[in-house]
C-alpha cells in the first residue's frame, strides 16, 4: 500500500526557482514527503531560511545561486546538482520572467531576458536532466506556466508570448518519453511571478494559495499520477473560466 506520509521517499528533486512565494512553498512540500531537493534562489538569505525550516525534514536538501537569465548560470547549476545527486527523478521548472510593457514599448533587449527566463532555460535543463531520466526508465518533469496563455493580460503581452511554448514543449517531451516512463506535465499558474497571490477569481478560499501549486505539484511527482503525463493543469481559483462566462 502507498505510504501517503511519505510519497516522495528517497527521491531526489530539482526546483529551478525555489526563491519566490510559489517555489519556495514546492520546496517545502516536496521535502516534507521525503525528497531530497537541490533548488536554484537568487539571494542566499533566502535560501539559508528555507534550508532552516526544511533541515529536520530533508537534511541533504541544498541550494545553489541560479538567475535564469544567466544561461551560463543555469549550465553551471545543473552540472553542480548532477554530481550531488545519484539521479534526479522529479524536475520543477519554475519559471518567473516578466515584465509590464506593451508590444509599442517593449524592445529587442527585453525580448531576449523573457525568451532566456521563460522557455530557454526549460530547455537548458529539460537538456540535463531528461536523458538519465530516460535511461534510467523513471521521472516526471513539471513545467509551471501561466494562465495568462489563455487569459492574457491588458498590456503584458510577453508573458503570455514566452509562456506559451512551455504547453507544446511539455507535450512534444512527453510524447517522447513515454515509452521510458518518464512523465512530463504542465501547471498554468495564475499566481504571478513574485507573488503570493491569485489575480481576481471567482473561486474564494482562505489561505495561501501557493499551497494549491505546491500540492498539485507534489502529486504529479509522485507515483499517485503514474499514468498521466502531457496534460496541463489550471491552478487559479477559477480566473480562466470568466473568458467564457
Amino acid at each position: 500500500m502507498r505510504n501517503y506520509a511519505k510519497l516522495l521517499e528517497g527521491k531526489y528533486a530539482v526546483v529551478t526557482n525555489g526563491g519566490d512565494p510559489c517555489g519556495c512553498a514546492i520546496v517545502k512540500k516536496l521535502a516534507m514527503h521525503g525528497a531530497t531537493v537541490a533548488f536554484g534562489v537568487r539571494d542566499p538569505e533566502i535560501g539559508e531560511k528555507i534550508l532552516g525550516e526544511i533541515s529536520d525534514l530533508s537534511p541533504e536538501s541544498f541550494y545553489l545561486m541560479l538567475s535564469l537569465a544567466d544561461s551560463e548560470g543555469i549550465e553551471e547549476f545543473c552540472r553542480k546538482v548532477k554530481e550531488c545527486f545519484p539521479l534526479t527523478t522529479v524536475l520543477v521548472n519554475n519559471p518567473y520572467g516578466d515584465i509590464k510593457r506593451t508590444i509599442i514599448e517593449s524592445c529587442e533587449e527585453d525580448d531576449r531576458y523573457l525568451l532566456q527566463v521563460n522557455q530557454r532555460s526549460v530547455m537548458q535543463t529539460l537538456r540535463a536532466f531528461y536523458g538519465p531520466m530516460r535511461d534510467n526508465r523513471c521521472g516526471s518533469i513539471i513545467n509551471i506556466s501561466s494562465n495568462t496563455v489563455f487569459k492574457p493580460v491588458l498590456g503584458n503581452p510577453f508573458l503570455t508570448l514566452s509562456m506559451g511554448t512551455i504547453g507544446g514543449l511539455t507535450r512534444v517531451t512527453a510524447f517522447e518519453g513515454g515509452e521510458f516512463y518518464v512523465r512530463v506535465n504542465e501547471i498554468l499558474s495564475g499566481i504571478q511571478p513574485g507573488h503570493s497571490e491569485l489575480s481576481p477569481c471567482p473561486l474564494k478560499i482562505e489561505g495561501s494559495h501557493v499551497e494549491g501549486m505546491a500540492d498539485l505539484v507534489l502529486f504529479l511527482a509522485s507515483d499517485m499520477s503514474s499514468y498521466i503525463t502531457g496534460q496541463s493543469f489550471t491552478v487559479d481559483g477559477g480566473a480562466r473560466r470568466q473568458l467564457f462566462a
